[in-house]
């Protein structure tokens, strides 16, 4: 009796799966003689655990494995919010989560993240899996990122979380930090750290710091096609360095919509950043189809999705559908090569004025007048270098 209640149960979770499968479309249409036969991914296993139900599949040939990540959501509605899909091209794994014990909220630690942050040139480090693991990344290897989410959703933090990471890590001789606080409620804290060239408070500030950057871009472009060199980090090694990296963080970046100035140098750091050792976070509330070209969002690799408003915002960030299901401060997915759930740590203000205070120093920031960038993209434009 029990190997019949076992087989059914089988039978069961497999039957749920090509119901996903079914309403995801996920699947190729084989021409026969008797009319149309679907022909579905291949289930392999299905195994359980007090934590999970797993499933190993393979895809048909022909059907495209991009068409998983965009079908997510369609995972999700029929077998709950909290999986995880692991594979690529052809076979894949499956994990379906009975709960959320490896997301719960959890404060700030660099320590506990610090060996994993030496593993990598420029770490952005993201938060735990279902595991408990650490999610740290490169951004030399994945250059340049999208942050959003709805007030409350913890994306404010992750910024912190994000610039006082790095400013521990890194020396201000190997990075520097533009930041654009548009706001004027995210970055003040930081006005006096020593790897932060300039905090901007207005778009015409903003404007003449990106002009200035669009400058330095086109300087190391010509420096690596004089050397015959294909990334700054080579140029670094010669001894003829060191140039920093370069980061360029701006908080409500859809304040500078209709600014074609300034996404033309962001569409240039996005498109050429990787090599030239310049990139790019940015973050808005809800992301809008028509704030980034799709030239600049395209090369926006990696992006991170907090609580959004509805399926509409969900899928102009990620692709698919699945972060307005989110309702818990500081849970995300993060598309990184592919889409994973995570809980990122929390960072409070006050905590983040502490922890950067040992690296402030007196000085004065690059300020810009209202009225600079204006008369700065008359004069640029008419000269030559020298």
């Amino acid at each position: 009796m029990k190997l019949v209640k076992e087989w059914f149960h089988q039978k069961t979770l497999k039957h749920q799966l090509i119901e996903v499968f079914k309403k995801a479309g996920l699947y190729l249409v084989h021409e026969t003689r008797g009319g149309k036969v679907p022909i579905y991914p291949k289930i392999h296993a299905i195994s359980e655990d007090d934590k999970r139900t797993q499933y190993v599949f393979t895809i048909p040939n022909g059907l495209n494995p991009q068409q998983l990540e965009k079908k997510w959501f369609c995972f999700q509605q029929i077998l709950g919010t909290n999986i995880k899909i692991e594979g690529d091209i052809k076979k894949f794994v499956l994990n379906v989560y009975y709960s959320k014990v490896g997301l719960k909220p959890y404060l700030y630690s660099y320590s506990q993240m610090k060996s994993q942050l030496s593993q990598h040139r420029l770490p952005i480090p993201v938060g735990k899996d279902e595991f408990g693991n650490y999610l740290v990344y490169d951004m030399v290897e994945q250059p340049h990122l999208l942050i959003a989410g709805e007030t409350g959703s913890g994306k404010s933090s992750m910024l912190r979380v994000i610039l006082a990471t790095l400013i521990q890590h890194m020396s201000a001789q190997k990075l520097q930090l533009y930041l654009g606080d548009l706001k004027r409620s995210e970055f003040h804290f930081l006005n006096k750290v020593e790897h932060v060239v300039g905090l901007y408070k207005n778009r015409n500030s903003l404007a003449a710091s990106l002009l200035k950057l669009s400058r330095e871009l086109e300087k190391r472009g010509n420096l690596l096609d004089e050397t015959e060199l294909s990334h700054i980090d080579e140029y670094n090694k010669t001894g003829n360095g060191p140039l920093p990296y370069i980061v360029v963080c701006i908080d409500e970046v859809a304040l500078l919509h209709g600014d074609e100035n300034v996404m033309d140098v962001l569409d240039d750091i996005a498109a050429a950043g990787r090599a030239l050792g310049m990139f790019l976070i940015l973050s808005m509330q809800r992301p809008d189809a028509e704030v980034l070209n799709s030239r600049v969002k395209s090369n926006l690799t990696v992006r991170m999705a907090f609580q959004s408003a509805d399926k509409i915002n969900s899928r102009i960030i990620l692709g698919t559908e699945g972060a307005e299901a989110i309702d818990q401060p500081g849970e995300m997915l993060i598309k990184l090569k592919k889409l994973t759930r995570i809980q990122a740590p929390y960072l409070e203000l006050e905590k983040a004025k502490k922890i950067i205070k040992p690296y402030q120093i007196e000085k004065k920031l690059e300020l810009v007048s209202p009225e600079e960038p204006q008369q700065l993209f008359g004069v640029l434009d008419d000269e030559t270098e020298g």
